[in-house]
């Protein structure tokens, strides 16, 4: 059965849920990554006001329970199961969440960040530290993954996304991070998805998918 909300809800509303649920919200939501977390918590530090209420909802404690994740960890979170860390090559961490149905992997800004005319040390120390991450998810199931494509590494595009599906091999894959350059999407799925048992889902032109 679908369970419908109308946002903003309170906590208990949100711990009423369990993972599996098929909900439909109604509302306005907003959503950040974890460099927007880091943003808000600075300016929170610093006396800022943010330009909306992050608790949404004036019934929410104003006590939450907020949990930072660091990198090379593992967390389990009740209602939802696992949550492994990984360090990213830039801000905050990439993870992957395995619940009692399903298995999700959202890599952030974890990337193979192969900026045309970089200092060598640098993309050196890129490239060592995006394979030693991805390899710790070798052989392990993932459902659903979000990874980078991103047009402005120029002729290096898909070097990243390429050994990401090379070594993980997800059932789903999500480009993201590719910016005003939508057409990166249809390049990579001409040049590199012939032979690879990944199913792509267009993100420059759909948002929502029944799997």
């Amino acid at each position: 059965m679908d369970i419908r909300l109308q946002a903003p809800f309170d906590r208990e509303t949100a711990k009423s849920l369990h993972a599996g649920d098929y909900v439909l919200i109604s509302g306005t939501i907003y959503t950040a990554r974890d460099a927007a977390h880091k943003r808000m918590a600075e300016a929170l530090a610093e006396g800022k006001e943010l330009p909306f209420d992050i608790r949404g909802n004036k019934k929410v404690p104003q006590d939450a329970d907020v949990q930072y994740l660091e990198a090379d960890r593992s967390y389990g979170i009740p209602g939802l199961g696992t949550v492994q860390t990984l360090r990213s090559t830039d801000e905050g961490v990439a993870f992957y969440v395995q619940t009692g149905t399903l298995s999700l992997f959202h890599a952030g800004d974890l990337h193979w960040w192969d900026w045309p005319g970089e200092d060598p040390e640098w993309l050196a120390e890129q490239e060592t530290v995006f394979r030693r991450e991805i390899q710790k998810l070798a052989g392990i199931p993932i459902d659903i993954a979000f990874a980078v494509l991103d047009d402005r590494l120029e002729d290096n595009y898909a070097e990243g996304m390429e050994l990401f599906l090379s070594v993980c091999h997800p059932r789903y894959v999500l480009p993201m991070h590719f910016w005003e350059d939508r057409t990166v999407v249809d390049r990579f799925r001409a040049s590199y998805m012939q032979d690879c048992e990944t199913i792509l889902l267009d993100t420059a032109d759909e948002t929502h998918w029944e799997l």
